[in-house]
């Protein structure tokens, strides 16, 4: 990061600077680490004498209470100034490739961005509040374009409608399944909301389709068009089974195991806590994420009716003998697919197997407790 002695002499400079400046939407692809899935965005600002990057997506491991904040919806990134030449090198020694868009911009307004921009770190305005979809390093970015750039407007036409979470999963699908996993559990009906074009610049391939389909008045918003090449391979599929494989396996044998279960056995409850568990404590993920934390697309989360804290109870034998409390819980899992047909929130398969996986443990229960002797 530049001191803020340097960044006052570099604003200085480009009030001085009789030399035509180039701004460049940087994309960076994505990486193998679970923060970097979906790629990075950065503004590249260049005149004589000075070359840098504004990075949104700056934010400390470090910090108090970092992952709390995260899962609170609560964590501050900030826009950090570094070289561009350290930037370049970062990503090279990452393996990343660049694409670097030149911006049909002239130089008057963009040293007004760079000045704005230097002298927000200067005031320590370059803190903000993180959205995963709302306030990130690609959405800061467009924001930046807007506020400078009063005839921007975008070819709608030439961009296929879709939905946050239909962005996100052709991020994960075959790379992160279980990052898409954790995102269809986690994040609610919010998601499958339909996007406006300029939503869609949330992510950062999406936000370069955006400037790419953008015009600066009459002009287009990009000029040209600049590749960045460090590896030639593209980044192979996740070696880890997909979910849907790996719970339909545990849904098979689960329901083989209760067909097979002779009516007077009682020593498999063993099975019957973990799974109670398992779902319980996913329970108490979904609920804190949706009636907790401050994440927009965290809310309104219909996978609560069966990632439920309270089937924890289930696992003490006292919890278990009441069979009309059993019964109930049964049905209301076994009801959860109609559920999720009347909402609008997409339901992968492996949740609904989860679902009605719990609904025959319960059930069955409480067929043990109605009609055989009880525990």
């Amino acid at each position: 990061m530049l001191s803020k002695l340097y960044l006052s002499i570099a604003g200085l400079f480009i009030h001085l600077s009789i030399t035509a400046s180039e701004l460049s939407l940087i994309t960076c692809e994505p990486g193998d680490a679970l923060y970097s899935a979906y790629g990075h965005s950065a503004l590249r600002y260049k005149t004589q004498g000075l070359d840098i990057v504004f990075n949104f997506g700056t934010f400390n491991f470090s910090q108090q209470d970092f992952y709390l904040n995260f899962a609170n919806g609560i964590l501050d990134y900030e826009m950090s100034i570094s070289y561009f030449s350290r930037f370049k090198e970062r990503y090279q020694q990452l393996g990343r490739n660049l694409t670097e868009l030149k911006l049909n911009i002239d130089s008057a307004t963009t040293d007004q961005i760079a000045l704005d921009l230097m002298q927000q770190q200067k005031a320590g305005e370059h803190l903000y509040r993180y959205d995963f979809v709302k306030a990130n390093c690609a959405t800061k970015i467009w924001d930046v374009f807007k506020k400078h750039l009063p005839h921007l407007h975008i070819d709608s036409t030439a961009m296929q409608p879709s939905s946050y979470r239909d962005l996100l999963n052709s991020y994960t699908y075959t790379s992160f399944p279980w990052l898409r996993f954790s995102t269809d559990l986690i994040l609610g009906s919010r998601l499958d909301q339909l996007l406006a074009t300029e939503q869609t610049g949330f992510l950062p391939d999406y936000l370069e389709q955006l400037a790419l389909h953008s015009f600066n008045g009459y002009q287009p918003l990009v000029q040209d068009t600049q590749h960045y090449t460090f590896v030639d391979e593209s980044r192979p599929p996740s070696p880890l089974p997909q979910p849907s494989f790996v719970i339909t396996i545990l849904f098979t044998l689960s329901l083989i195991r209760l067909i097979r279960l002779s009516p007077k056995n009682t020593r498999h409850y063993l099975i019957d806590q973990l799974i109670y568990f398992s779902v319980g404590v996913l329970g108490i993920i979904v609920w804190f994420m949706n009636f907790i934390s401050l994440h927009y697309t965290a809310a309104e989360n219909v996978h609560i009716v069966w990632a439920n804290p309270f089937i924890l109870f289930f696992i003490f034998p006292f919890f278990r003998r009441q069979k009309h409390l059993t019964l109930w819980f049964g049905l209301s899992y076994l009801c959860f697919p109609i559920i999720a047909l009347l909402c609008s929130q997409t339901v992968p398969i492996e949740l609904l197997l989860i679902s009605q996986m719990v609904a025959w443990h319960l059930l069955d229960s409480s067929f043990r407790m109605r009609y055989l002797n009880p525990l």
